[in-house]
């Protein structure tokens, strides 16, 4: 048996990723002020520095969220992947191609400030292991959340939490922006998360 982390979107399960092989798993869940979309989850997983060349595998596609959906996040132990994960040249056989030229990171920053923001902020509701639910609010001002769920091999027997957001100041800044919470799991521990637009 390997650690593991398993997502459910509203109690359906999504994917299960298993440390079988790998140094590294993640969940992200992530938004801004200007795109129509809640938020995106990501599930990523690797092996670094054990050999010649890195391995990146990703659990592509998911499900966008919405509104009144609700994320699960369940550290537990399994036997193996529900499925395997990807590599970048599976995802993208032709190779990652865009008509959008490259710019550099501040001027994309300064890019989004002039986009129109279709919310004010974000609400989150978060329910902790202990079964306590936690509702954090974005400061004024910011732009951007994530929320993630990492494992490594350096705690085995235990998951991180972490819940920020980000201003586009402090991404131009790179100062780390807001911590809303921090939690530990351990196995058969779960996160629940509910994020709306700011009323």
């Amino acid at each position: 048996m390997y650690p593991s982390l398993t997502v459910l979107l509203n109690d359906e399960h999504l994917v299960t990723v298993a440390a079988h092989g790998l140094n590294i798993m993640q969940v992200s869940v992530f938004g801004n002020c200007v795109s129509h979309e809640i938020g995106h989850c990501d599930v990523s997983g690797g092996l670094y520095n054990e050999g010649p060349e890195n391995v990146s595998l990703s659990w592509l596609p998911l499900p966008e969220l919405l509104a009144e959906d609700e994320l699960t996040v369940r550290f537990l132990e399994a036997e193996a992947c529900s499925n395997p994960g990807r590599t970048l040249e599976e995802l993208y056989p032709e190779g990652l191609c865009s008509d959008t030229p490259w710019v550099p990171f501040e001027q994309a920053v300064d890019n989004l400030a002039q986009m129109p923001r279709l919310r004010e902020g974000f609400d989150f509701e978060i329910t902790m292991p202990t079964g306590e639910s936690l509702k954090a609010t974005t400061k004024a001002g910011d732009h951007s959340y994530s929320f993630s769920v990492t494992w490594d091999w350096t705690r085995p027997a235990q998951a991180r939490v972490s819940l920020r957001s980000n201003s586009l100041k402090s991404l131009s800044e790179r100062s780390g922006g807001h911590s809303h919470a921090r939690v530990k799991l351990s196995f058969g521990d779960e996160v629940r998360l509910r994020v709306e637009s700011a009323k």
